[in-house]
């Protein structure tokens, strides 16, 4: 049956061969004649994928990768396929029909499912199984927080490899603008002016000592507004740029005129 697969096959020798769509390949190893079958929607990704892992040592696979690192001669076939169904579909018909097979390198875990066969074969395995008190913790222990980083220091080892990386940094440390450059900035923003919109939206952003109204209640500033309703200065300071808060203003503003809502501020009794 591979033989038939492979004959109506076509041999692609490089990425841009690739066909474009879903597809049933087979990599046959050509000194031993062992093959690897699988399918996928994107074959020039799958090429990617399957290429780098096994230069790289780390093809999933172990028997593909055994035979990779004996003798580096591949051929990869591709069948295309109108849908990614009938792919998968393919590929299962064809593991299953070659199961007895040598020469056959997958797995049981290369066989292509469904997400509905994948969902039922996950819960089957893991029906009745009962984790530990002691794995919780760990478990648990391992989700909390940054644990990729919190409390770990760089060794000398890595400190001397990142200080050689950044010797000669010439991109901004140390880097200079010459008189020309210099000129030509100069002379692109003389005469720049802001506009009335840009000033009001600089003067309106620039809140640190701005008092600001909430409900009737004037605070010193956004941040101790923020403090006093439960939420960051920066929730406060979009408040008064929105029109949806018309409660909500810097105390010069021209909104105080507007009736307070009586939804907004609630924290400050509570």
């Amino acid at each position: 049956m591979i033989s038939k697969i492979v004959s109506q096959s076509t041999e692609v020798k490089s990425r841009a061969d690739c066909v474009v769509g879903p597809a049933l390949y087979i990599i046959r190893h050509y000194k031993t004649k062992k093959f690897y079958i699988g399918s996928t929607l994107n074959i020039q990704r799958r090429w990617d994928e399957h290429t780098t892992s096994l230069r790289k040592q780390r093809h999933p696979n172990r028997k593909l990768q055994k035979a990779y690192n004996e003798d580096k001669n591949l051929q990869f076939f591709v069948f295309s396929m109108n849908t990614l169904r009938d792919a998968n579909d393919a590929e299962l018909k064809t593991i299953l029909a070659n199961v007895d097979n040598p020469l056959l390198l997958n797995v049981r875990h290369d066989v292509a499912f469904d997400h509905d066969q994948r969902a039922e074969k996950i819960s089957n395995t893991l029906k009745g199984h009962d984790v530990s008190e002691e794995t919780r913790k760990k478990i648990g222990l391992a989700a909390k927080g940054n644990k990729y980083w919190v409390g770990r220091k760089h060794s000398e080892a890595t400190k001397n490899k990142l200080r050689k990386i950044h010797l000669g940094n010439s991109y901004a440390k140390g880097h200079s603008v010459s008189d020309s450059v210099r000129a030509k900035l100069r002379a692109k923003a003389l005469g720049r002016k802001h506009t009335n919109a840009t000033k009001e939206k600089v003067s309106l952003n620039s809140s640190r000592n701005k008092p600001v109204v909430i409900n009737g209640r004037q605070h010193y500033n956004c941040a101790s507004a923020g403090r006093d309703n439960g939420v960051t200065g920066d929730t406060i300071r979009r408040w008064v740029l929105d029109d949806r808060y018309p409660d909500c203003y810097y105390a010069k503003d021209e909104k105080a005129k507007i009736k307070p809502n009586p939804n907004l501020g609630k924290s400050d009794a509570q």
